[in-house]
């Protein structure tokens, strides 16, 4: 079964401040990566940095955002962990909690 994004339209164009220079984005649960797939499409200045605890998860993401190549960094770790990994200011986060 797919996962489909819920609110994809609304979640992209929240990143639209962004402007041109780059920028870093967390998704703190890249999941299939749905989401980061809309923003590094909609701005080609934004590198993500992918947090996911479950093995398959990052898999999929890996497979689904290979597109964007250098773009994207995947870390397998709950995002609770990030700050063991991100010792520098980010630009945005995009944390989807589901139910």
């Amino acid at each position: 079964m797919k996962h489909i994004p819920v609110l994809l339209k609304e979640v992209t164009e929240n990143f639209k401040y962004i402007g041109t220079k780059k920028k870093i984005i967390c998704d703190f649960t890249i999941g299939g990566g749905g989401h980061s797939f809309s923003i590094l499409s909609e701005y080609p200045n934004v590198e993500i940095i992918a947090f996911d605890k479950d093995s398959y998860a990052i898999e999929k993401a890996r497979e689904n955002l290979s597109v964007f190549g250098e773009r994207v960094k995947f870390l397998k770790c709950d995002f609770s962990e990030f700050d063991k990994f991100i010792d520098f200011p980010i630009d945005g986060a995009l944390v989807d909690l589901g139910i």
